[in-house]
Formats: structure tokens, sequence, C-alpha cells
């Protein structure tokens, strides 16, 4: 059994994880009280020391972090969340804690990339995984590799700009969108919206009243399946893929926003080459995707 940790914003998550993806002994993690509690690395030994005092026999851990991660796999570069493990070898300092024990670290995205590609469906050998949750992640793999870029971070594609002037990520993710629907309950056209009165929208708010046919929530997705569109035309020219898997909380709306993303991609692209074989779908892990993908790190070690 390998340890997969999925590091989040708002939870850690930790799980065994069997060879053939069986999930067992999980449990969830505050994250903000595990970095307030003291050093968080510290903190991540406490938690493998844990699992690996309780099973002798384990392989190792995998971890998947929110953020930027150094060419070499070992320190985080870059992790707004937890500003504290900025520029700190991580797996050198696991090591020291947990002498002999195998530890290996990836970003998130990433993480849950190869989790698609090797317990989701191995036949895909070129495609993007795209997590649509508080921001927006992505990873690539091409000719069955995972694509990291010349130091290690490529395909930040929420991160990329819109028309609207803002990055993907702050028109599309879980708050964002929440906001922008709430910005449309004072416009006269959806004035009979079933969400009037409310103060907050979450996505699963407006994904419910679309499946009532509400107006507002269904202009909300459509213009986010628009700016998705948009940024995935850029991709798909820079990259040469047609193939995406989306994942994270906004990803089950996908019914109502894939279509104007593909239709803004017929418009731009055209028929042919780039769409005739386009394929924009959920990824199947959902929810264990990260952890998954954190623990195939030591299973597939290079």
């Amino acid at each position: 059994m390998v340890l997969g940790i999925d590091i989040g914003g708002t939870t850690i998550k930790c799980a065994l994880v069997s060879p053939t993806g069986e999930i067992t002994e999980k449990e969830v993690i505050d994250t903000k009280e595990a970095a307030d509690k003291g050093e968080f690395i510290e903190k991540l030994g406490e938690i493998i020391q844990g699992y690996k005092t309780k099973n002798p026999s384990l392989k190792g851990a995998g971890i998947g972090f929110p953020g930027l991660i150094s060419k070499d796999r070992e320190s985080i570069v870059g992790l707004a969340n937890i500003p504290s493990v900025e520029n700190q070898n991580v797996v050198q300092k696991l090591a020291s804690i947990l002498p002999g024990f195998t530890i290996k670290i990836e970003n998130d995205a990433k993480c849950a990339t190869m989790a698609e590609k090797i317990f989701g469906d191995p036949s895909l050998d070129n495609f993007m995984f795209i997590t649509l949750g508080t921001g927006v992640g992505s990873g690539l793999v091409l000719d069955n590799k995972m694509f990291l870029g010349a130091k290690g971070n490529a395909t930040e594609i929420g991160h990329m700009f819109t028309t609207t002037g803002k990055v993907l990520e702050h028109e599309v993710g879980l708050n964002q969108l929440g906001a922008y629907g709430v910005s449309c309950l004072a416009k006269p056209e959806f004035s009979d919206s079933v969400l009037q009165g409310k103060t907050s929208l979450s996505p699963k708010d407006m994904y419910d009243a679309a499946k009532q046919g509400d107006a507002l929530s269904l202009h909300v997705f459509e213009r986010a399946g628009t700016l998705i569109g948009e940024t995935l035309v850029n991709v798909m020219r820079v990259l040469d893929i047609e193939t995406f898997l989306l994942g994270g909380g906004v990803a089950g709306a996908l019914e109502f926003f894939e279509p104007a993303a593909r239709k803004k991609i017929i418009a731009e692209l055209g028929t042919g080459y780039y769409t005739d074989k386009l394929v924009i779908k959920r990824a199947k892990l959902e929810n264990e995707a990260g952890i998954l993908g954190a623990a195939s790190l030591v299973y597939h070690q290079n």
C-alpha cells in the first residue's frame, strides 16, 4: 500500500491506496488548522508517521500540493494558501523526519491528471485534465507522458487571460461564478429568477436552478462555457490536442456550459482538423483523483 495525500486550500485528504486504486483508511484534515498549529511540514510528517505505524509495510507517501513545484520535484516554489512552505525542500525535510521512507511530491492538478491516465482511462495518450474548483488547475499528457515544461510548472491555464481582461480562474472559479450570479439578480431580464432574494449563490444553487430552466443560471453557465471555450481555443492551437477531461466542483454543471464551450471553439476554429474529434467530458475519478494521483507518484516513480 501507498499513502496518498491531497492538500487543498480547505482540506487535506489522506488515504491508503492499493496498486489497483482501491482506497482505504481515508481521513480529512482541516488545512488551516494544520498550518496554524506550527510547522506544516512537521505536521505532514506526523500524519505520515501515524499511517506508517499502523501499516509497517507502507511503501511510501505521495503528496499533491496546490502550488508550483521545483524541476527536481523536491521543493515548493510557490504556494499561496500555505506561504510558510514556499521555498522549502519538502522531500528533504520529510526524509529527515522519516529516514529511509520514500516521499514524492507533485502539483495537485498534475496528480489528478496522472490518476485519470493510470486509474481512469489508460488508453488516453494525449489529453488535458482541467479542474474547475476554487481555482482552475490543469495537467497535460502528451504521448503518454506528463508534460512539465522547461522549469516544471507548465499548463497553468487558469492564469491565462480571457477577453474580459481577467484570468480564467477569476471568472469561472467557484466564488467568482457565485458573485457573478448575484450581480445578475439586479438585472431586469432576470427579475423572475427562482434565485431572487438570495444574497449569495453557489454553483450548486445555480445548477439546481438551471435544471428548472432558470434563465439567470443558464446565462451564468453559458458565459462560463464561452470563456472556457476561448481558453481551450488557445490551448488547442498551441498544443494540438483535442481531448479535455474536466473535474472539480464546477464540472458538475458540465451539461450547462459544455455546449457554449464547444460552440465557441467551433466558431473560432471551424470544423475539420481541430474539431472533428473534439472531446470535452467529465473526468472519471471525481473527488478521489488527487489522492490516487498522489499515490501513483510512488507506484510509478521514474
